[in-house]
């Protein structure tokens, strides 16, 4: 049974926006049987979910709950719109949708389901079961049913066997719907082979015999099937479906085919499933009731991902589920980011941060301490910064860890707040500790502490993590125990394991060790150790890096009664807390001896509760200038320390409010002593400020009215600005880039950098910007407009600040028509952000306009059309100055536009791993070490037998290739982070090689390799590899001989679809005569070809392996062209660049003339041997 919380008992209607910030006690009034109807979309496109207790489905519904998506409440709040639209379905066109289960940790306590099913009288709500038929055609049936097959297939609706003939020896395979596959198999769709569904119907045959090969018994094999870049069905053999499917409830045979088994076919049935590391699904019968235990932490559960078969093996569980045994939590959001420190400003001096992409070990013998080193870093990261943390705790319970957090924050007795002894004061520091966990815990501190911890699990949990700032695992332990996969002979694989999660997340890692032995830490072989060695209090922390050895050591405090380490300068905290005193003493010391160490430590400890959150009450200027003096003082930044010492002594001259608790007497007593020990400044004289024009009158801004009237409306407008200050977020790079300013430039009180940042952010509130229509950006619009008010009032002048200097990558001459190089020095340009219709990020529609070949773009081109119309708006029709305009924004144009074709993409291409040393650049002018194909050849032995008369003078044509790069966008590129190896060429794989030396002994064909001269090996990328074993297949010349590879899995996907639309722009442009969107196309494709290395005008994609196999891919086609050329019996003359041929002969033959792919164009015709 079940109620609403609105009038009369039904349901309380909220929209997807405001159930986000209400999901977590909707979720517990859902466990109390309270219905919740969260709507998604307006109007026709409206959809309805209802969040009900499991309790409120009948039992079969109830049956059915393990073999529904399931995400932690804590995963869902982000993805609330995707679980609400895909538990509703299609609404009125009868489909229910699937059910999305959410989970309390590990228990599954609350549904969405389809609004349509909630009965009027209240009662059991009944699921339909969704139905799968099961049927058997042959290769030639399938072909000719394709695209439904394939349709009900994404519907998860069919199972279909296929065969080769009905020969009970002959080949067959099975077609099974993606989201059949179980767990193990779902987690192995990135290692298959892609093939897109249309390429299939050509070479099914063939497919069907290749996965009907034997294989060993645990080597799964199959190949994905996907229709616009979506996988929809794998095809494997038979006895590897059942496997793949074990997980699955049996199908529903269609009465007029076949199979007739209930299940699935005898023969796959017949086939062992394997349950070695299969994850079992939820399975519950009915809600536990309140006060029963949860199923054991150990006990692996599945956790799909709405819609899409994906599956993570462990859901985390946040920090404020161990805070409900001890101080009862809530949840808040915080912005990510890719920076971690210990929080200990002496330890942080030394280890300068810890690093994106690398792995920190912390190594100590037992009870030396290095568990609580690491969770200082999650500490640091999570409640100072507010960033998310993956807290793996191996050997740990996650109240352990929330009791150590509380010590540690709190300043409190570890052992007295296990044991319940606090005395009243310690109550109430742990307390407010416990408040700001509260507040936080849900979003930045997540934990797995279930036993049978892996490696594998805390890299699936790291991607669950949106945001995720921090990896930390507590630890690896030396002595083996069957239980803990993380000890003993398992640390060297696990440790490589943790590097690549950092590697591919470009996330800093942190693990403690509870060992020093020398060579077992080494074998390890971590990026960064630590080794901490302890007596009593004292202890000290060496620094060592893998290339370099033991680099640094300081000394610590152990601090064990709080659970924690301290610098060895720590002091106490002061009996007496004192006010700030309005008249301090007229300091007499030396600038050097006036703010000591011990000054500014206390200050900074008696700042914490405040900067970190867990106390309110002071400015935000002074909270943010103390801020910035803590961070660097972590870092030793000495050019900022200076200013940052002054503005703080500055602020605290001015005798700021503080509130009246511990707290704030204590911060009051530290701000005196640091103006006190300040020395005195001369009367007539004012710091510098660089660049500061000298004007006679004062400036408006440093008046009081105008700070007066600036300070709430600048508090305002970030406030509102902060949670849309992210990459994904709905903001420009422009608009971001402002409103960074005037935050940054606030938290550090930096005069010149406020008014600077109030200056653009006053351009930026006089514009009106393309947001989507949410409550935050309504906010930020009502802030906008705000501060406008104000900055006008104040006499602020509206500016635009130049961005820093960017630079490039990938440089190469400027013959090529097609690529366009930037000036890496090259001002910021406001005419360079994104075309207003590429900042709504509305989802792609499934319409049904201008299908070709069964997909649709027209959703795409409107917006490259609109985008041109645009530019022609703002230029008053003048067509070379809007072709000026749409070059300007090609780049972040381009970036959004291939965002878009990559929705519901398989593979996450803004993960990218850290570059390989001979993929950087040593300096802007120099080039890395990839050697590509690119041509410059000629036929010197026919120009010689010319020139000697020997050959009569010939009539050349002199011919140029179509849209090279862009065609050169269908190439293999790999997906992920580069792994050694040296297997040699992989045909599934995609990467850079290093190759022998190769000959080639023909004169009148350009070598593959371009105009390389020097002797091998060299470093060749997959393009160029392909092509030389092309050659070998053509008989020309030996196989290429690979030394050694770094690749990963590779496919020809990633850029087809983004080919795709910009193909179709492009072809509609030349015929209608379109030159600005002509013009525009040409610069998205080979400006996005140029940029995606590691040019400063494209920030959103690092992939310098990709600008080589692309730019080789192009090499490559002109050669195949200049080769097909040969075949057909015409004479080369030369090859060139990307895309120029001559050649004698009827090249009219081989190609048509004209300006689409697969043509020429006929650029000149010269007479070779004419004087």
């Amino acid at each position: 049974m079940w109620a609403g919380a609105g009038p009369d008992g039904a349901p309380k209607v909220l929209r997807v926006s405001v159930a986000r910030t209400q999901l977590y006690p909707l979720v517990d009034k859902a466990r109390d049987g309270v219905v919740t109807v969260v709507t998604k979309g307006t109007g026709r496109t409206e959809v309805r979910a209802a969040l009900v207790s499991l309790k409120s489905l009948d039992a079969a519904a109830r049956a059915q709950v393990g073999g529904w998506p399931s995400l932690s409440k804590t995963a869902a709040r982000p993805k609330l719109g995707d679980l609400v639209a895909a538990a509703a379905g299609s609404g009125g066109q009868g489909t229910p949708g699937t059910p999305q289960v959410l989970l309390d940790y590990k228990t599954p306590v609350a549904v969405l389901v389809n609004a349509a099913l909630l009965p009027d009288d209240g009662g059991p709500i009944r699921i339909p079961a969704p139905g799968r038929r099961q049927i058997t055609l042959s290769v030639r049936e399938v072909t000719r049913d394709w695209t439904s097959l394939l349709d009900e297939a994404e519907a998860g609706e069919v199972w279909v066997e296929v065969y080769r003939s009905r020969s009970t020896t002959a080949p067959r395979a099975v077609l099974i719907p993606v989201v059949a596959l179980n767990p193990e198999h779902a987690g192995l769709l990135k290692t298959w082979p892609v093939h897109d569904a249309d390429d299939v119907l050509g070479e099914l045959d063939a497919l069907v015999e290749e996965v009907a090969k034997p294989t060993a018994q645990d080597a799964a094999r199959g190949v994905v099937v996907a229709r616009n870049g979506k996988p929809l069905a794998v095809l494997m053999a038979r006895n590897e479906a059942a496997r793949a499917t074990a997980h699955q409830p049996g199908v529903t045979p269609s009465a007029d085919h076949l199979r007739t088994d209930a299940a699935a076919p005898e023969e796959l049935s017949a086939a062992p499933a394997d349950t070695g590391s299969s994850v079992a699904s939820v399975a519950v019968a009915a809600e536990p009731p309140p006060g029963a235990d949860a199923p054991p932490a150990d006990q692996p559960t599945a956790n799909f991902e709405a819609g899409t078969g994906a599956v993570s093996r462990r859901p985390v569980a946040a920090l404020e589920a161990v805070l409900q045994e001890v101080l009862a939590p809530q949840g808040s959001d915080t912005p990510p980011t890719e920076a971690a420190w210990f929080g200990i400003p002496a330890l942080d001096r030394v280890v300068a941060g810890l690093q994106p992409g690398k792995l920190t070990l912390v190594a100590g013998a037992p009870g030396a301490g290095p568990s609580l080193l690491v969770a200082a870093a999650a500490r640091d990261t999570a409640l100072r910064r507010q960033l998310p943390v993956l807290y793996a705790a191996s050997g740990l319970t996650r109240t352990d860890v929330a009791m150590r957090v509380i010590a540690a924050e709190a300043g409190v007795n570890y052992r007295a707040l296990r044991t319940g002894q606090l005395t009243e004061n310690e109550q109430d520091k742990a307390n407010g500790v416990g408040e700001l966990l509260s507040r936080l815990g849900g979003n930045v501190w997540h934990i797995d502490d279930g036993a049978g911890l892996t490696a594998s699990d805390i890299a699936e949990a790291a991607q669950d993590v949106d945001g995720l700032a921090l990896v930390v695992v507590d630890r690896l332990q030396r002595v083996h125990d069957p239980s803990v996969p993380l000890s003993g002979r398992a640390l060297p694989a696990a440790a490589q394991a943790l590097t690549h999660v950092a590697r591919r997340l470009k996330i800093p890692v942190v693990a403690a060790v509870d060992t020093d032995e020398t060579p077992l830490v080494e074998a390890l072989d971590a990026d960064v150790t630590l080794t901490v060695t302890r007596t009593d209090e004292r202890a000290e922390v060496t620094y060592a890096e893998r290339d370099f050895g033991i680099l640094a050591s300081t000394e610590l405090r152990a601090d064990l009664a709080c659970a924690r380490f301290t610098d060895p300068l720590e002091t106490a905290e002061p009996t007496a807390p004192q006010a700030v005193d309005p008249n301090p003493p007229t300091p007499t010391t030396t600038p050097s001896a006036s703010i000591t160490d011990e000054i500014e430590h206390e200050l900074l400890q008696a700042a914490h509760p405040f900067i970190s959150g867990a106390a309110e009450g002071i400015g935000a200027r002074l909270r943010g200038t103390l801020s910035a003096l803590g961070q660097a003082a972590r870092t030793g930044d000495h050019g900022d320390l200076g200013d940052l010492r002054t503005s703080v002594a500055d602020l605290a001259a001015r005798h700021p409010t503080v509130p009246d608790t511990n707290e704030g007497r204590r911060l009051a007593a530290a701000l005196t002593a640091y103006a006190a020990a300040r020395p005195p400044m001369p009367p007539a004289v004012s710091a510098p400020r660089p660049e500061r024009p000298t004007t006679l009158a004062p400036d408006p801004q440093d008046t009081p009215a105008a700070t007066k009237e600036l300070g709430p409306a600048e508090a305002e407008l970030v406030a509102a600005a902060l949670p849309l200050l992210t990459e994904a977020g709905p903001l420009s790079l422009t608009a971001r880039s402002a409103l960074s300013q005037l935050r940054d430039a606030l938290r550090t009180g930096d005069d010149q950098a406020i008014k600077e940042a109030r200056a653009r952010t006053a351009s930026l509130a006089g514009q009106r910007l393309r947001l989507p229509h949410t409550e935050e950006t309504q906010e930020l619009r009502a802030a906008l407009e705000a501060y406008a008010r104000a900055a006008a009032a104040a006499g602020i002048t509206p500016a635009v600040v130049p961005a820093p200097a960017a630079s490039l990558t990938v440089q190469e001459p400027a013959r090529d028509t097609e690529e366009h190089q930037i000036p890496a020095d090259a001002p910021y340009d406001p005419d360079e952000e994104t075309s207003a219709t590429f900042q709504d990020t509305t989802v792609p529609p499934e319409d049904t306009g201008n299908v070709r070949r069964g997909r649709t773009y027209t959703f795409f081109t409107n917006k490259i059309a609109a985008a041109v119309d645009q530019a022609l708006q703002e230029t008053n029709g003048d067509v070379d100055e809007a072709i000026k305009l749409l070059k300007r924004k090609a780049v972040p144009d381009a970036m959004a536009l291939f965002k878009l074709s990559r929705v519901g993409a398989t593979y996450e291409h803004s993960v990218y791993p850290e570059p390989l040393e001979f993929l950087s650049k040593p300096s802007q002018k120099e080039s890395d070490q990839i050697w590509e194909g690119r041509h410059k050849w000629r036929n010197e032995a026919l120009r010689t037998a010319v020139k000697k008369g020997m050959q009569k003078p010939l009539d050349v044509t002199a011919l140029d290739t179509n849209c090279a790069y862009l065609s050169a966008f269908k190439t293999h590129l790999p997906i992920g982070a580069l792994r050694h190896h040296t297997r040699g060429f992989l045909p599934k794989e995609s990467g850079i090689h290093r190759v022998d030396h190769f000959e080639w002994p023909h004169e009148d064909l350009p070598n593959p390799l371009g105009g390389r001269v020097e002797p091998g090996p060299y470093l060749l990328d997959e393009a160029t590899v392909r092509l030389l074993i092309r050659c070998n297949e053509l008989g020309l010349s030996a196989p290429p001989r690979i030394l050694e590879s770094w690749t990963s899995g590779g496919t020809e996907a990633l850029l087809e679809k983004f080919r795709r639309i910009l193909n179709e722009a492009r072809t509609k442009a030349i015929k209608e005569s379109d030159k600005p969107t002509e013009e525009y196309v040409k610069a998205m494709y080979s400006r996005f070809t140029s940029t995606i290395g590691e040019s400063g005008k494209n920030q959103e994609l690092r992939r310098a392996d990709w600008v080589h196999i692309i730019r080789s891919q192009a090499f490559a086609s002109l050669w195949l062209k200049a080769h097909r050329a040969y075949q057909e019996g015409l004479t080369l003359v030369q090859v060139a660049g990307v895309d120029e041929i001559h050649l004698v002969g009827d090249w009219q033959k081989i190609w048509k003339e004209g300006r689409m792919p697969g043509e020429m164009k006929k650029k000149r015709l010269y007479t070779l041997g004419e004087n």
